[in-house]
């Protein structure tokens, strides 16, 4: 019974987490954030950085998988 909640859990984590992708592509979201990252600087070490931040401050709130299906579509276009 435990592990059948825990994979309910997991499964409606991931569920949220591929919605929360698919909004934030439908709404520019990338564009959005290259566009934001570019104004502050074009060195790439730098955006390595800030997208190093955010993971880290991301990974302190959120699951790891959650994460990554969240964060994944929209560091990678």
């Amino acid at each position: 019974v435990e592990t059948a909640s825990q994979v309910g859990r997991m499964t409606f984590m991931v569920a949220t987490a591929i919605g929360m992708s698919w909004i934030i592509i439908v709404n520019q979201g990338p564009q959005h954030l290259a566009g934001a990252i570019e104004e502050i600087t074009r060195d790439p070490f730098l955006v390595l950085l800030i997208l190093n931040v955010v993971l880290i401050i991301l990974g302190t709130f959120l699951e790891p998988a959650s994460t990554l299906l969240i964060v994944v579509p929209v560091i990678l276009p």
